[in-house]
């Protein structure tokens, strides 16, 4: 999977957390692309969500209620992977990468190799 999401995503979690932030989580799940080359294709990101209220994508840096990004995204919540403090260190220590842990890989992705 292309893109420093996974990355970004897990920074942008520590730092959150490290503020005192709470119920705050990473999300692994599928997306369809709007522009570009990814235009109505699916492939992996990865993000953060607030309070199960508000999704941070850490590619753009923006924050959006957590209603409209899945719906920009067209993003089903069955696609989606969420993973918490000890979900977190347990991926982490196991895989040693940012991710993704548990997304399969989609066609597209595979095609772009």
């Amino acid at each position: 999977m292309a893109g420093t999401c996974f990355e970004t995503s897990l920074k942008k979690w520590l730092e959150l957390f490290y503020k005192g932030g709470k119920d705050i989580k990473i999300a692994h799940g599928l997306v369809t692309g709007k522009t570009g080359y990814v235009k109505d294709k699916k492939y992996g990101h990865a993000w953060v969500e607030i309070n199960d209220q508000v999704c941070l994508d850490t590619e753009t840096n923006i924050t959006f209620p957590k209603e409209e990004y899945y719906e920009i995204g067209k993003i089903n919540p069955e696609d989606v992977y969420l993973y918490d403090k000890k979900e977190i260190g347990h991926w982490v220590t196991t895989n040693g990468t940012y991710g993704p842990w548990e997304l399969e890989e989609t066609e597209f992705e595979k095609e772009m190799g």
